[in-house]
C-alpha cells in the first residue's frame, strides 16, 4: 500500500494539500515503511504562483486542475492531510483514494503511525467548501 502525505519541507505533513510543495509517499508493507519517496507537486497552487482565489485562471476560477493530483498520486491508496479544498477532497475520493484528514500537527512518519494504528478516520472535517481558504 502506498499512503501519500502532502508537505512543505519534506518531514511534516501540510496544512493545506494543494499548497503543498511536494508528496511524501511512502510504501508500506506488513505494517512497516519499506520505502519513502519525494515527488514534486507540479498541480497544486505553488506551481502555478501565488494567488488569490477569484482572480481567475485555467481551471474553474482558480488555476490548478485537480485531475493533476490523480495523475501523480495515481500509485496510492492513502492520503494523509492536514486539510485541503472540496475539489481536491471530491478528486481523490472519486479516484477511489481513502482521505484522512490529520487534525494535530505531525511528521509525516507520525501521521503514518496514526493510520496504520487505526487512529485516523474519513471523514470531511477540514476540507474548505468555499474557495476562501488560507
Amino acid at each position: 500500500m502506498k499512503i501519500a502525505i502532502p508537505t512543505m519541507d519534506e518531514q511534516t505533513l501540510s496544512a493545506h494539500f494543494g499548497r503543498s510543495t511536494a508528496f511524501l509517499v511512502f510504501d508500506i508493507e506488513n505494517g512497516d515503511i519499506r520505502n519513502r519517496e519525494v515527488r514534486p507537486n507540479v498541480h497544486g497552487h505553488q506551481a502555478h504562483g501565488h494567488h488569490e482565489h477569484g482572480q481567475g485562471g485555467p481551471v474553474h476560477g482558480h488555476g490548478h486542475d485537480h485531475g493533476g493530483f490523480i495523475s501523480l498520486l495515481h500509485d496510492c491508496s492513502v492520503v494523509l492531510s492536514g486539510g485541503m479544498g472540496a475539489g481536491a477532497w471530491n478528486a481523490l475520493r472519486g479516484a477511489g483514494m481513502k482521505v484522512y484528514l490529520v487534525q494535530q500537527p505531525a511528521s509525516a512518519e507520525e501521521a503514518v503511525g496514526l493510520f496504520l494504528a487505526g487512529e485516523l478516520r474519513e471523514n470531511e472535517e477540514g476540507v474548505c467548501h468555499t474557495h476562501a481558504h488560507p
